[in-house]
């Protein structure tokens, strides 16, 4: 077995099959989770397959821990470390202009790909020739690896990700709206994932897989995104990750990309207004802790009905909007309490 080294690949073996699959995972001072992630990949059964990892951390503790994985003869593995830093955005913009599959699938470096999900994915697509992008359902785990059931229908069911949806979606922009399309672990015709580009922080804040999934639903063509009724991957749930305030994040600009999304019919309309009531306390919150008063005060007034007095969200709102500094201490204090 070669030797892992930075930059290098590991050769592919004799087997030929089906189109090339390139997986992008950017990775963050995370070595233990990093190295689940790769594993989860390299037990897919898809072959041609690569795996690149673009790793922004600051130490070499990831490098050694996937130098440590031996990858099967006809994996191919692409490891970069990045310095500085890129960032997250940037980082997948680089696994992306990299990677050299005819499709692509992000996995972020907490989640895991399920036995068999990168299979179920490539065959749907096989069957679906008109299909550009194809995706499942979730299953959310704890930091250990243990399985919420319960959330696990809930995350899915609120990206409508459900039995009654699955299949051929009538609009593309819907799904991209309605974000089903998940965070990761879709499989997506990699010219258009490129030629959509993977957006920057300082345009939609962290929401930026979000709205890469809604770049993708403007881009496609009407009727070419794909739901299979299948747990493809996990997705990790912490208190840090969902839990937390996340102000300073700017994750309230992805409200404002939604808002302005041009629709063409009553059901993409109806998917905007959804998308838009779902992100509107949380975007009004954000917005006004960081220093955004005006349009924090335009979300409350559009979304009368999310922010009545008696709420306690609706009162922190209103806090932030008079003075962000005490309703940052505010939650401050409860997030020490929290940890």
């Amino acid at each position: 077995m070669p030797s892992f080294e930075r930059g290098a690949r590991r050769g592919l073996g004799g087997r030929a099959m089906s189109v090339k699959v390139s997986i992008c995972i950017p990775t963050y001072k995370r070595p233990e989770e990093a190295v689940r992630a790769v594993e989860s990949c390299m037990a897919q059964n898809h072959r041609p397959l690569e795996i690149l990892v673009g790793d922004d951390s600051p130490d070499g503790r990831t490098e050694r821990a996937l130098a440590a994985v031996a990858a099967p003869e006809d994996v191919e593995v692409i490891y970069t470390r990045h310095e500085p830093r890129k960032g997250q955005g940037a980082n997948v913009r680089h696994l992306f202009e990299q990677a050299t599959g005819d499709r692509l699938l992000l996995l972020h470096d907490d989640d895991t790909l399920l036995p068999g999900g990168l299979d179920a994915l490539v065959e749907a697509l096989d069957r679906h020739p008109n299909v550009t992008c194809a995706y499942g359902t979730q299953v959310v785990v704890s930091p250990a690896g243990d399985p919420h059931p319960e959330l696990t229908a809930s995350v899915n069911s609120d990206y409508h990700r459900t039995p009654e949806r699955t299949g051929v979606q009538d609009s593309s922009l819907a799904a991209g709206l309605l974000q089903q399309i998940p965070n990761n672990a879709f499989l997506v015709d990699a010219n258009l994932a490129r030629d959509v580009g993977y957006g920057s922080e300082t345009e939609v804040g962290t929401g930026v897989d979000a709205d890469f999934g809604l770049r993708l639903g403007e881009a496609a063509p009407r009727e070419s995104f794909l739901l299979i009724d299948t747990p493809v991957s996990t997705y990790q749930h912490s208190e840090e990750s969902v839990g937390r305030t996340g102000y300073g994040q700017r994750r309230y600009l992805l409200y404002e990309k939604v808002r302005q999304v041009d629709v063409q019919t009553e059901g993409e309309a109806a998917a905007r207004a959804l998308t838009l009531e779902r992100l509107a306390p949380q975007s009004a919150l954000l917005a006004a802790l960081d220093g955004q008063r005006r349009l924090a005060a335009g979300i409350v007034r559009t979304h009368p009905r999310l922010f009545r007095p008696q709420r306690l969200g609706s009162i922190m709102v209103a806090v932030a909007i008079v003075s962000p500094s005490v309703a940052r201490a505010v939650l401050r204090r409860r997030d020490a309490a929290r940890a």
